[in-house]
Order: structure tokens, then sequence, then C-alpha cells
């Protein structure tokens, strides 16, 4: 989407002159001048298919791109190096997706993520100046020119068609400094209301996030432990010595996904009832960073009252017992 709007602004170069030049004269050199000016700084207001939306970025001709994009309550980050581009999103925007999962809801928000060019659905179009310099028109255009007028401390000529207005710089070089949209007018990719204003900043500098989560990748999201099944297909949890001071219980946990994260932690609780609960007490372990797809056991010995009553009150007891693993950053 980034791309796009930057491709509209680009189109709308087309039409810009200077006093002494005619329009098609200033279309092709505020063409140029933008695609071969080292920074473009676009902000941008339009609305495409019902959503309004709000948009700052910055694109060098190197191909670094930092941008900001608003839309549907949601305020995303976007950096963009080389071949590789990143976003760093809200929790709204992956409600806008439908998106109900934990990695959605819980993970990714507020965290940086590396976007796959291959077809993710989140990731923007960003097209390099030589894409966006063939959209342009060539030819004859229908603008008109109208008054010169002040805009950012510079001097602009308006040019106006049936589409909307765009406004070039006065002074040599021609630069397109804003577009607008008439108000009836819809372009061809559905875009309305469009209100992209343009500088041209002397150098960008873009610095790839640091840390990122890739989601196609487990080794880079945070570690989300689980209790898997042993042989007989339980829970792989093992009782150990039991006595009136307490019952020691070993959990196997295996880590899904990445070691990064919080503290995760397994409680085990027992209980006389079949239904669940730790009438009888529990115990907690820390879980120690382990890595993605591998497996280690840990501890714990449930202690107290309720327990040392419960195994002194008879010859043969019956309980029941359950493990449970908190992951905060999955679970809270």
């Amino acid at each position: 989407m980034l791309g796009f709007v930057l491709l509209l602004v680009l189109f709308s170069n087309a039409g810009l002159f200077p006093s002494g030049k005619s329009a098609d004269q200033l279309v092709n050199e505020a063409a140029t001048n933008l695609t071969s000016a080292p920074v473009v700084k676009v902000d941008a207001r339009f609305t495409q298919t019902g959503t309004r939306y709000s948009m700052s970025w910055q694109a060098s001709k190197s191909g670094g791109l930092i941008g900001t994009a608003s839309f549907k309550g949601s305020t995303d980050q976007l950096v963009s190096l080389g071949d590789k581009a990143w976003i760093r999103t809200d929790k709204a925007f992956w409600d806008n997706l439908g998106r109900t999962d934990a990695l959605a809801q819980k993970v990714l928000p507020g965290n940086w993520m590396v976007l796959d060019r291959a077809g993710s659905v989140v990731a923007p179009d960003v097209p390099d100046a030589v894409s966006l310099r063939r959209l342009l028109p060539t030819g004859r255009t229908d603008l008109s020119k109208g008054p010169t007028q002040t805009i950012g401390g510079r001097l602009t000529v308006r040019l106006s068609d049936s589409s909307g207005d765009l406004y070039v710089t006065a002074a040599e070089p021609t630069r397109l400094v804003r577009l607008v949209y008439a108000p009836s007018y819809t372009d061809k990719i559905g875009i309305s209301g469009l209100d992209a204003s343009l500088s041209y900043p002397e150098s960008l500098r873009v610095t790839a996030p640091a840390a990122f989560y890739d989601p196609a990748d487990p080794n880079t999201l945070p570690g989300r432990y689980t209790v898997p099944n042993g042989p007989d297909g339980n829970p792989a949890v093992t009782r150990g010595r039991c006595d009136a001071s307490g019952c020691a219980y070993a959990v196997t946990v295996h880590n899904e996904d990445g070691k990064g994260g919080s503290q995760a932690t397994v409680t085990v609780k027992l209980s006389t009832q079949s239904a669940g609960g730790d009438d009888l007490g529990s115990c907690t372990a820390p879980i120690p960073p382990i890595g993605y797809n591998q497996t280690e056991t840990v501890s714990c010995t449930v202690t107290g009252r309720a327990w040392t009553n419960f195994f002194g009150s008879s010859n043969t007891l019956h309980w029941f017992r359950e493990a449970d693993v908190h992951n905060p950053i999955w679970d809270d």
C-alpha cells in the first residue's frame, strides 16, 4: 500500500510547469527529478474500499524506506532495507485481519516482524524508482496552469484537470510538492480523497531492527512450552517419593518455538476430585531456557497441611494430578 501511494504521487508529477515551460515539459522534469532524488518524503491521506488511510514515509534511491501507516484504529511502522522489510504492528492490525490466534493477539503486536515477500498478506508493495517511472503518462496532458502559491515555504504553481490539482515548484529544479484529488475523482485502483505532500530530504539513514520475529521460523519466536504425552498416552508427569512431608513430581516439558521470552513455569496440582483443582496443594517450578524442539524435565514438590492431613487419613490413598504450563507472552 505504501508503494502504491508513492506511485500515485509520481503519476501526478506528470503535469507541472513553472513559467516558460509547457505542462508536458514540466511533467517530464518533475518525474525525472522525483525518480532521481536521493530521498523522497511523502505524507498522504486517502480512501480506498471505504477505509481511510493516513501514511507517512521516506524512501531513498538506494532502496531504503521507513514509514508509518494508520487505518481502522491501527498505527504500524515499516522499515525496508535491501531485499528485506519489517513491520511493527499493534493489536488492532491483527483484529482488522480477523486473526484471533495467540501469535497475532499476544506475541506479534508491538514487536518487529520480518515480512514474507513471497505472499504475506501484510507485506506492502514497495516499488523502486524505475518501476514508479513506468507508471507516469507520456504525450500531451490536459493540465491548466493556475496561480502561484506558497506551500511549505516554497513558491509553487498549481496545475489542474478534472482529476485534481498538482503543485510544482516555480523555481528549478522542478519538483512535485503536492497532489490533491478532486472530491468526485476515484482513480483506476480505487483511491479517492488523496492529499499527498512531498519533500526531498538530503539523506536517509535506515537501520534494520536489531530483534524481530519471523512467523515462518519458530526459532525466532518466544519459547512456548507444553507437557507432551508419555508412552502411556497421558501427560508426561512422573510421581516421585511421597510421604507426609510432601509429594515430588517430575514433569517433562517440550519447547515448540524459540528460546527467548519471559519466564515460563509449570504447576502441578493435586486434588481428590477427578475434575481437577488443587485442594491437596500445588507446586510450581520455573522452566529453564530450552532450545526449539527440545525437551527437558523440571521438578517440584507439593507440600502443606492439606497434603499432610490427606496422607495421614488412610492407608489407601487415591488422588488426581494435573500439570499446567504458563507461557507469559503467549498466555497473558
